[in-house]
């Protein structure tokens, strides 16, 4: 008995056998796609949980996000960040302070 390769990747739906679908097995038979389907969702995520090892807890005030909403870089703010007339609302502040 053979092992389904996996890939990985992110399956954006999981086959449902429709009752006309002719049961074959093999790789590609229809009664592995499921199988096939799911191995390659849970292959996708624990090497993206891989990818993420070398991450250190942090808090930072700008940060950069993918496609998928996860943070993928994080810096602080530096004194060019904010303008030097800032106003909000009816408040102007004409000089930031920022800590050192």
């Amino acid at each position: 008995m053979a092992n389904l390769q996996e890939t990985s990747q992110w399956e954006t739906g999981i086959y449902q056998i429709a009752p006309t679908d002719a049961v074959m097995g093999g790789p590609n038979g229809i009664a592995n796609l499921q199988a096939r389907q799911l191995g390659n969702r849970t292959r996708f995520l624990s090497d993206s949980k891989a990818d993420k090892a070398s991450v250190t807890a942090a808090t930072r005030t700008k940060i950069t996000y993918n496609a998928q909403g996860i943070v993928i870089n994080g810096t602080d703010l530096s004194a060019t960040d904010i303008p030097s007339d800032l106003s909000i609302g009816t408040f102007t502040v004409a000089t930031p302070i920022l800590p050192s």
